[in-house]
This record gives C-alpha cells, structure tokens and sequence, in this order.
C-alpha cells in the first residue's frame, strides 16, 4: 500500500465481526490451520465443534493482545537504547448467557461428558474443590458482509485454556450467565504461535477485485 496521496481512505475495509461465534473442539483434533477453502473462500470448519451461543451483546468478545517490553537503558543516554519484548498475552474475555454443557464445564472447570438427563430430563452433577484446566482448539469467528457478501474474521487458538472466571449476577432482572476468558497459548507444532488469524469470504474477494488495496498485494 504506497502513499501516493495521504487523504485518501479505504472505508470499504472498515469490517466488524457483527455476528460473533466462538466455537470450540476436543484439543484431541487435528491442528486447525485455516476455516476456509483456499480455492473458493467459503467458510469451511472442522466437525464436531461446539459454539458456546449467545453470549453478552455489550460486552462481545474482549479480545487483548497484552504486551510487556522491556527496557534497556544506558548510563548517560535519557531514553531507552533498546527495547526488548519478553511476555505476550492473548485473551478473550466474554459472558455468555446460554445454560449450556459448554458453557457449563468452562464456568466450573468441571468435565461433563458422563452427564445424562434422568426420566424427567434433569441434569445434576457436583464440582470438585478445585477447577481442572482442559486444553481446547479454540475459534473466534467474526461475520460481517459487503454488497451482500459474506466476510469473516477468525482468530484460531489450537492450545487453549480457561484462565479467569468472573461473578454472574444473579438478579430478577437478568440472565444467568457465565462470564470467562480463555488463554490463547502457544501450540508446540506451530513454532509456539498462540493464534492464526484468517480473514476471508465472498466479500473479501469482492472488496479485493473492486480496487481496493488491503496492503496484501490484491487490489490497487
């Protein structure tokens, strides 16, 4: 993307994940790399994955990129001569409101799967004294569109976690929900990545072949 005129904006490339899911599998799974056919950009996700639903409107997805550089300075010099990253932590924080198993065992960090209903449809289960950390691939998928074209957004962890746990406010007013973030780690068989991100779709292309210069080598 060369400057040729410095007022000049892309306004086509202001996307918003309008639609959010957050989509889950057994850490057991194939690495998940991509969730779109390279040939035709349609979303294209793995089997068996479990979205935790409807989650908080205001509050979406909090999707931090926390990093600490450290400073290096030197007697006589006023500033840093050298700045030096050592931590960075991805997160997403969200509350979702659907009663769900999902849900469920990332609220408590409880295992559910020998959980069946009784004659009348009931669940009970117990909560150990303290939670288990379960390892999942994890995928944040945002969906906007443009001239009626589908675009995504997908943010991919294959080793995550749930780090935090927050109060759900139990009033007459609201809904029970189970707010949480999950911990985006690095996965060994990708050289430590904590997160793939993959932006694509029939829109995307769209905006591409229409001129539009996102800076990746597709448009003018």
């Amino acid at each position: 993307m060369v400057v040729t005129n410095p007022d000049v904006t892309r306004r086509d490339l202001l996307i918003s994940p309008r639609k959010l899911r957050v989509i889950q599998w057994d850490y057991s799974v194939p690495l998940i790399e991509s969730v779109h056919d390279s040939a035709t950009g349609a979303l294209k996700l793995p089997d068996d994955g479990v979205t935790v639903g409807l989650h908080e409107k205001q509050s979406g997805g909090r999707l931090a990129n926390a990093v600490t550089i450290n400073d290096i300075r030197s007697h006589g010099v006023g500033g840093p001569v050298r700045q030096l990253p050592t931590q960075r932590d991805v997160t997403c924080g969200l509350v979702p409101q659907e009663t769900n198993r999902a849900n469920l065992e990332n609220w408590w960090g409880i295992d559910l799967s020998n959980v069946t209903p009784d004659a009348s449809g009931g669940v009970t289960f117990g909560v150990e004294e303290l939670p288990e950390v379960f390892l999942k691939r994890t995928v944040l998928l945002g969906k906007d569109s443009w001239q009626g074209l589908p675009i995504y957004i997908a943010w991919i962890g294959n080793r995550t976690n749930v780090s935090e746990r927050s109060e759900a406010q139990l009033t007459d007013a609201e809904l029970a929900t189970y707010p949480y973030t999950i911990n985006f780690q690095g996965e060994d068989e990708l050289l430590g990545q904590p997160v793939i991100v993959d932006i694509f779709g029939p829109g995307w292309a769209a905006i591409q072949d229409s001129g539009v210069d996102t800076g990746f080598g597709g448009g003018s």
